[in-house]
C-alpha cells in the first residue's frame, strides 16, 4: 500500500473586511453644520474602543487631507452614548483648535458627559437613550386576562 504525501497547500490571506464606518470617527457636514461623529458603544458583549484609538481615529481625520470645512467652523460633537471626562472633552477642543476648529456643542445620551461639558462651558444636549422594550405578543383570540 502506497500513500502518497502531498506538499502542503500554501494558506491564502483573507482579506481584511472594510472597516464599519459607525465604528470610527467621522466628519459629517450637515444643513451648514459640522458634525463630529463618535462611535458608539457596542451592545453586547464586545468591549468599546478605548479612549486612546478613539484618540488616534481623531487625529488621522484631522491630519487627513480631505479638508472640506472653513477656518473656525463650529463643530457639533455627538458623543451619543459614549463616556467622556473633562480631561478627554478638553483634548478634544484642542486637537479641533489646532485643525482652526472651533467645538460648540455637545450631544449625549450620558448624564456624565453632559455635566462636564457643561463645566468645560459647552453647550449640551442630553438625549435620552432608547431601549427597546421586548414584549411577547398575546397570542390571537385569546382574551387579555382581567387584571
Amino acid at each position: 500500500m502506497t500513500s502518497e504525501i502531498s506538499a502542503p497547500q500554501p494558506v491564502s490571506e483573507l482579506p481584511t473586511p472594510p472597516p464599519n464606518p459607525e465604528a470610527q470617527v467621522r466628519f459629517k457636514s450637515q444643513n451648514g453644520r459640522l458634525l463630529l461623529l463618535l462611535p458608539p458603544d457596542p451592545e453586547g458583549d464586545r468591549p468599546p474602543l478605548p479612549w486612546s484609538d478613539l484618540w488616534e481615529h481623531l487625529q488621522q481625520q484631522l491630519a487627513s487631507g480631505e479638508r472640506f470645512w472653513q477656518p473656525r467652523t463650529p463643530v457639533h460633537l455627538l458623543a451619543r452614548d459614549r463616556l467622556l471626562d473633562g480631561r478627554q472633552l478638553q483634548a478634544i477642543h484642542d486637537a479641533l483648535d489646532k485643525a482652526d476648529l472651533a467645538l460648540k456643542r455637545v450631544y449625549t445620551s450620558r448624564r456624565q458627559t453632559a455635566v462636564a461639558a457643561v463645566t468645560a462651558g459647552y453647550s449640551v444636549e442630553q438625549h435620552v437613550p432608547v431601549t427597546h422594550l421586548s414584549q411577547s405578543p398575546t397570542e390571537p383570540g385569546r382574551p387579555l386576562a382581567d387584571p
